[in-house]
């Protein structure tokens, strides 16, 4: 009978195999078990060392070698270990030739390289019998912890990456995991790191917007598509060379003057009319032609009939009648798209930033707490509202942030006016614990001031659940 510990590295084996689905391993398991077995790198007879004393040719460098500097693995290939006091498996020690001398390449700490090194065959020639975890450790965790702790990090990774009821805190540089049953949980708050994220997309906590919302708010943040539309609001492109311009200041007298730049691209610049003279060099590139900001005509056509440098009759004409270009069309679209959201993204990020901060007061709150329990004797949960509230306050303006990307992707059909009330109403009652919250200790312990807090604290928490039943109940996308 195999021991308890060989029938433990069996399973482990057979399951990394099979990418930790244990049914799928009892599916083809005993079809052929021994097939299946070597698939996996398990040592079907596990042999002991050949010699105990004298020397022996080491597999892998062919030199011979002390019998007593040997390690034999399970499957009775033994290897050099250079020097047993140092503890790694230098041959499980490769020599690599290099023009300046000779480097040594150590199997188990260049193995730990990638994720393959949770299935790191023995290094003997076709032999396909996987290094058993404690070997790593017999020969790692002492005297190279950090290596050993990389190889620890891949075989957690290889599985939680084949578990969908497992997961890793998506934080930076943390390695906690998760574990939800039959993904019911939402959000998880790593107690490590402190990042709430969505269990369901692995990004950070977006509730009440869906992660498909999030998903196109995020790449539309991060887009080059957004430079674009910038583009496309902001500039003009010139009647004769068709190059787009920016007007940032002057009058309506265009000069195009074209610059090439150490990346390759062309841009124009609108030269204010007493340069003209000075900066419309086609030496340097520009095209030299002078037209109308606003209707795009040739300014020879222009003069003060026509409204002068700030104006132009021409143009304002044409709006009249309806006679826009297809470019100023696309202009204002663009910027009317733009402006939406400037308006969205400037208060999503106002109300994140909100939350984040009230997020960072918790850790002070409880001081304040001690303090104010302190100076009008009352008891530690009398002083609680102010920790209730604090904890409202980041939830209201976290809720309140991803509103703007639900409301950006709202479809048309929704009630919007209904929406944005529910946000306002929402906004004004967050703004007004907050200002309650800036209080100093001597206004906090008034009563008067004291209810007031609580009263916002529970009609704001109201107020969020009304939004978020409203969003989960009439909002579809």
């Amino acid at each position: 009978m195999k021991c308890l510990v060989d029938i433990d590295n069996e399973c482990l084996l057979l399951l990394r195999k099979f990418k930790w689905s244990i049914t799928q391993v009892m599916d083809v398991y005993f079809t052929d078990p021994t097939k299946i077995q070597l698939e996996a790198g398990i040592c079907l007879e596990p042999k002991p060392p050949k010699l105990k004393s004298g020397s022996i040719e080491c597999q892998v460098c062919m030199e011979n070698v002390d019998i007593r500097n040997v390690f034999s693995l399970e499957c009775g290939h033994q290897v050099y270990s250079s020097s047993l006091s140092m503890l790694h498996l230098c041959c499980l020690q490769k020599k690599k030739k290099k023009k300046k001398g000779i480097r040594k390449s150590y199997y188990l700490k260049d193995g730990v390289r990638s994720k393959e090194c949770v299935s790191l065959p023995c290094p003997a020639y076709k032999c396909n019998v996987v290094i058993r975890e404690e070997y790593w450790q017999k020969f790692l965790a002492e005297q190279h912890p950090l290596i050993w702790e990389r190889y620890q990090k891949f075989c957690r990774e290889s599985f939680v990456e084949c578990n969908k009821d497992f997961a890793f805190c998506p934080g930076k540089n943390c390695d906690m995991i998760y574990t939800s049953s039959a993904g019911i949980a939402k959000e998880v708050e790593c107690k490590k790191c402190g990042l709430t994220f969505c269990w369901a997309c692995k990004q950070e906590a977006h509730f009440p917007a869906s992660c498909e919302v999030t998903r196109k708010w995020n790449t539309k943040n991060s887009d080059e598509a957004e430079n674009l539309q910038w583009i496309l609001a902001k500039t003009k492109k010139c009647p004769k060379c068709r190059v787009p311009i920016e007007k940032n200041q002057g009058c309506n007298h265009m000069t195009v003057i074209k610059y090439i730049l150490s990346y390759g691209h062309r841009l124009c610049n609108e030269i204010e009319l007493f340069t003209i003279s000075q900066m419309c060099n086609k030496g340097v590139g520009g095209c030299g032609h002078e037209f109308c900001w606003l209707c795009k005509g040739d300014w020879k056509e222009h003069g003060s009939n026509t409204g002068g440098y700030y104006q132009c009759n021409i143009y304002e004409k044409q709006k009249a009648e309806g006679k826009q270009s297809e470019e100023e069309k696309g202009n204002e679209h663009a910027a009317n798209e733009l402006a939406r959201y400037e308006f969205h993204w400037t208060r999503f990020d106002s109300h994140m930033k909100s939350s984040n901060h009230a997020k960072k007061e918790l850790t002070r709150t409880h001081e304040r707490m001690h303090e104010l329990s302190q100076k009008f004797q009352w008891r530690l949960n009398e002083a609680n509202f102010i920790l209730e509230a604090v904890e409202e306050a980041v939830e209201c303006w976290r809720v309140l942030s991803w509103t703007y990307p639900i409301a950006y992707y709202m479809d048309e059909k929704t009630n919007l006016q209904l929406f944005k009330e529910q946000q306002g109403t929402l906004e004004n009652f967050c703004n007004g614990l907050q200002s309650k919250l800036d209080f100093d200790l001597d206004k906090l312990g008034d009563n008067k001031t004291r209810q007031e807090v609580i009263h916002y604290t529970r009609t704001s928490a109201q107020y969020r659940k009304n939004l978020v039943e409203y969003i989960e109940t009439e909002i579809s996308f």
